[in-house]
């Protein structure tokens, strides 16, 4: 069914200097909140793109799809049709994300979803939500720990790529036990920054130290907010606002309007 076990980096310097994203893995990124959000945005986007189905478990209730449906626009494809291939669920406690997360697994294992291609399972801030206060370091790591096997064991299985994000929390700072427990489960981790200064992004694999900085600006894939006013009238990325904006995110009107402004659009 997904014959290809390459999935593409959502800009070129990566996928000249990084290894390559393959199915039947599970892959970290680890830091600053837009940067995880701007690479599995722009992975996903591109996945949907090109016909595929892809399934999204929000850990963080940060998935808003004011700000993603422009990631697909870029490749002047039909947005609504698009998005009919992104399955989108939202884990608002640890205990709820975990039975997301086998209930995704399974329904896809006995083939309940019935999907095209698909070969992506996303889940965003995972593992912040199993360092919650309310729960137990010693059972927020069992729980860390069984879920991700479950997903290990599926990847393999099921000839899936599994990309999870982690930020950083000065509110909610993550135990050195569920960190290790994280580390040690994952193949492939990738430590990401934002250089607030210039805008560029930079990631590291962790495995070689290999760090490549990037803008965003340059790439195919970018995000709305990336955009200056020039640059939209000058490239002509976006032809006409969005006119509807069905997401459950509180401020994704908001950020909708002031978008659209930044755009002039």
């Amino acid at each position: 069914m997904h014959q290809d076990p390459i999935i593409s980096w959502p800009n070129p310097s990566l996928n000249d200097g990084l290894p390559s994203l393959q199915t039947g893995r599970l892959v970290l990124f680890e830091g600053d909140v837009n940067v995880n959000e701007w690479i599995l945005s722009s992975i996903v986007a591109n996945e949907v793109r090109h016909r595929r189905a892809v399934h999204w478990i929000d850990g963080g209730t940060r998935f808003d799809p004011g700000r993603f449906a422009p990631l697909i626009r870029v490749g002047r494809i039909e947005t609504e049709e698009s998005m009919q291939r992104l399955y989108i669920c939202r884990g608002f406690t640890a205990h709820q994300l975990s039975e997301q997360i086998y209930s995704v697994c399974y329904n896809l294992e006995e083939g309940f979803v019935q999907t095209i291609d698909s070969r992506l399972l996303v889940i965003s801030d995972m593992p912040i939500m199993y360092g919650d206060s309310q729960i137990r370091t010693e059972e927020g790591c069992s729980m860390l720990r069984r879920a991700l096997l479950h997903l290990r064991r599926f990847a393999v299985e099921q000839g899936y790529l599994v990309l999870i994000s982690h930020r950083f929390s000065r509110q909610n700072p993550f135990s050195r036990a569920l960190k290790q427990q994280l580390h040690a489960l994952i193949d492939e981790h990738f430590l990401c920054c934002l250089k607030r200064r210039t805008g560029r992004m930079n990631i590291t694999w962790s495995k070689a130290f290999r760090s490549i900085g990037w803008n965003p600006n340059e790439g195919t894939q970018t995000r709305l907010d990336a955009f200056n006013q020039h640059q939209s009238v000058s490239r002509g990325i976006l032809e006409e606002p969005l006119d509807t904006w069905c997401s459950s995110h509180p401020k994704a009107e908001r950020i909708a309007d002031i978008d659209r402004n930044a755009i002039g659009t």
